[in-house]
């Protein structure tokens, strides 16, 4: 069996927390590739921006950085556990092959969980954990990040997507969207 994969699930209680387990590894994977992408986009970003053509926000956010330094974990691991039920929400209402295998996209408009609060769960756990970054590492490249990302997603990403659930689940996904606020 390789590192990638989780041994086949047992009944009952066993099945429903080896598919959370499933789920949350989709979910980590997800994140620490986001993650891994975003540590090198600051790294180009401060690498080529640098303090001296940002010499306010590096001392804003240095000096954010020593007041609220405590609060940066609490949040990132907020955004973790965020993205990670909303991870297991969109998983358990995949369909499942015998193996209990998820397969396919789901085929009902996933509106519990994280759902219920926000119709972007997944985006806005992933710009809360860069914004949490910032004060972490005293630097105001994540919060930039975060920013550009969040204009991205407000403008483009999410009204493509939003416009996808719309055709595929009509009126279902009106009422939802007339409910659940965006989120971002």
């Amino acid at each position: 069996m390789s590192a990638r994969t989780i041994a086949p699930a047992p009944a009952g209680l066993g099945k429903a927390l080896h598919q959370l387990a499933a789920a949350s590894l989709a979910a980590l994977r997800v994140f620490v590739g986001a993650l891994v992408i975003a540590v090198l986009l600051v790294a180009g970003l401060g690498a080529t921006l640098g303090s001296a053509l940002l010499p306010a926000a590096a001392a804003l956010a240095q000096a954010l950085g020593q007041r609220l330094a405590w609060i940066g974990p609490p949040l990132m691991l907020a955004g973790v556990f965020l993205a990670a039920w909303a991870a297991w929400c969109l998983h358990r209402a995949r369909p499942h092959d015998k193996q209990g295998r998820a397969v396919g996209v789901p085929a009902v408009l996933v509106d519990h969980g994280p759902y219920r609060y926000v119709r972007h769960p997944i985006w806005a756990a992933g710009l809360l954990t860069l914004l949490a970054a910032t004060p972490v590492l005293a630097h105001p490249e994540p919060a930039m990040l975060a920013l550009g990302l969040w204009a991205l997603a407000r403008w483009r990403w999410i009204p493509a997507e939003e416009q996808r659930l719309a055709q595929r689940f009509g009126g279902w996904w009106r009422d939802y969207a007339a409910t659940v606020p965006r989120g971002l």
